[in-house]
């Protein structure tokens, strides 16, 4: 449930040590998972845009052949999505960027080189509990899967 901080903070009595939740905030769901507008600060650690493009090319070829090397019987949704899960899940270097964020830009034909000379490889930046991968061609934003009050600096007492 989202509600409002402002109305939350009004609720706090302290004497008593208690709060009440408020109302719901009304709008639509989708609204409280989208990536903020902005406070995106730069993250190091980003392979450039060709390593991206070999780490995800090796991520597809490890995960058909490790699909093709399973026996018909084994050859099931369930292990489809785990073997998906283990490659997509990795880290991209020094990162918290999983493959999959990467995959989805290359899927969109936002890794490829660069219109012209001195176009800027991709660039990682993080804003709370979200991380964007950038190109010149567009950007990918995930949420991270700890993300808690902690990852945006907040806290509840």
């Amino acid at each position: 449930m989202t509600v409002s901080a402002g109305e939350l903070l009004e609720s706090v009595d302290e004497a008593a040590a208690s709060a009440h939740v408020p109302a719901a905030v009304t709008g639509p769901p989708w609204a409280g998972v989208l990536p903020p507008r902005g406070g995106w600060r730069p993250e190091p650690g980003l392979p450039p845009a060709a390593a991206l493009g070999a780490m995800v090319s090796a991520a597809v070829a490890e995960f058909r052949s490790r699909t093709q090397e399973l026996e018909e019987e084994r050859r099931t949704r369930a292990e489809l999505d785990r073997i998906g899960r283990e490659i997509w899940s990795r880290m991209v270097g020094q990162t918290q960027l999983p493959v999959r964020a990467v995959h989805a830009a290359q899927s969109l034909r936002f890794l490829r080189p660069p219109a012209a000379p001195g176009t800027e490889d991709p660039a990682l930046f993080s804003s709370g509990a979200w991380l964007r991968l950038r190109t010149p061609y567009g950007s990918i934003a995930v949420r991270r899967a700890e993300a808690g009050l902690g990852t945006l600096g907040l806290s509840v007492r």
